[in-house]
């Protein structure tokens, strides 16, 4: 599935999740867009000794996440058990139980189940072009891989995966840089999807802990419309 619309002179594109057949659209955009902003968090570095084992269960927590979903309740853990409990995982069975119950925890949570329902699809490229906004940085291109989307006929959800990531205790606590690029994401799909509500949220995988992010901080760090354009 690809879906494709014109908005005045730009265009916002939601790419099937075949990512190695678009990889190169999504490269191209990222040399044109330039370097990331500044100010994304350090992450948790898997050189660290300290740190390999964190490093580890928060890469097998967001790999959870993306299979699990699409496989019937009853059939997870068996299949996240037998996942965790592969050689190279290196994990006791005590420590492979407490991963998969942290993510039936999300995944069955009903506040965010829609997140992981049957309408749901994860690692989807993305990219919209928006050149009548003003800062090139934040809101002409946006591009990306939206880690798990679901469209439903009254709402958009996206949410977006910081693996290895300190956790903030709130929501004010956010970096800057990632209410950014939600913000850009939520202002073009709900572009792309007009007058359907666009829910954002980040899930961080260290702690797991998945938050929403309220519309109307959202909104203080959305792309801003050029005058022209306005």
């Amino acid at each position: 599935m690809k879906a494709k619309l014109k908005i005045g002179i730009g265009q916002l594109e939601l790419f099937d999740n075949d990512w190695q057949r678009n990889l190169e659209k999504v490269r191209n955009a990222a040399a044109e867009f330039g370097a990331p902003l500044a100010g994304e968090p350090a992450g948790v570095s898997p050189f660290d000794g300290g740190n390999t084992r964190r490093f580890k269960r928060g890469n097998l927590i967001h790999t959870l996440l993306e299979f699990l979903p699409s496989l019937e309740q009853q059939a997870r853990e068996e299949r996240a058990m037998s996942f965790l409990m592969r050689p190279g995982n290196d994990l006791q069975p005590d420590e492979a139980a407490e991963i998969f119950s942290e993510v039936r925890a999300i995944l069955e949570d009903p506040q965010f189940a829609p997140f992981f329902g049957p309408h749901s699809r994860a690692e989807t490229p993305f990219a919209a072009r928006l050149p009548d906004f003003e800062d090139a940085r934040s809101g002409a291109l946006v591009f990306g891989q939206i880690d798990r989307i679901c469209i439903l006929e009254q709402e958009i959800l996206v949410l977006d995966y910081k693996t290895n990531r300190p956790p903030p205790e709130r929501v004010a606590d956010i970096p800057e840089i990632y209410l950014r690029q939600m913000a850009a994401y939520a202002r073009s799909l709900g572009q792309m999807f007009s007058g359907r509500r666009v829910r954002c949220a980040l899930l961080w995988t260290d702690a797991p802990r998945l938050m929403e992010i309220p519309e109307d901080l959202l909104a203080r760090f959305a792309p801003v419309s050029s005058p022209e354009a306005r």
